[in-house]
């Protein structure tokens, strides 16, 4: 978000029509208009709202303490961030085929793979790997 919030002024007081145009919809925006906003890949206020935020922070957290972002759709210690990830990998993949329901956006995706998020977990590491992390997760907790 920019230093100088007056710079989202054409997308704060407009967010709706902004995204209705994105997505193809009826917008009092005008193509162009449109076009140059993502053309600046404008993050929109709401694009990074409170709970947004918030789950981010919670998510750099996850990294710093576990050294990855592969946080288990079912986690335990916060299941809500568990929920938030496994949201974020389907709007991605969404995004990525092209589906205007998607609600991710570029700026998102810059701040999740600058984390370290990982996109498509099948190919984020070998076999071989997830086993030793589950071999040192029972030794330490008792149970997988």
């Amino acid at each position: 978000i920019p230093s100088n919030p007056s710079l989202l002024m054409p997308v704060a007081t407009k967010p709706h029509s902004y995204t209705k145009n994105r997505n193809g919809g009826a917008s009092i925006l005008t193509e162009n208009q449109t076009q140059l906003l993502n053309n600046a890949d404008v993050a929109l206020e709401r694009s990074l709202s409170l709970p947004w935020k918030k789950r981010y922070g919670e998510l750099k957290s996850f990294v710093k303490d576990n050294g990855h972002a592969r946080v288990p759709r079912r986690f335990l210690s916060n299941p809500s961030l568990g929920r938030w990830v496994h949201t974020q990998r389907q709007m991605h993949k969404r995004y990525a085929e092209g589906d205007p329901s998607s609600k991710m956006v570029a700026y998102r995706i810059q701040l999740l793979t600058i984390a370290g998020f990982e996109w498509n977990l099948r190919r984020s590491q070998p076999w071989e790997t997830s086993y030793e992390e589950l071999v040192i997760y029972v030794v330490e907790f008792g149970h997988a």
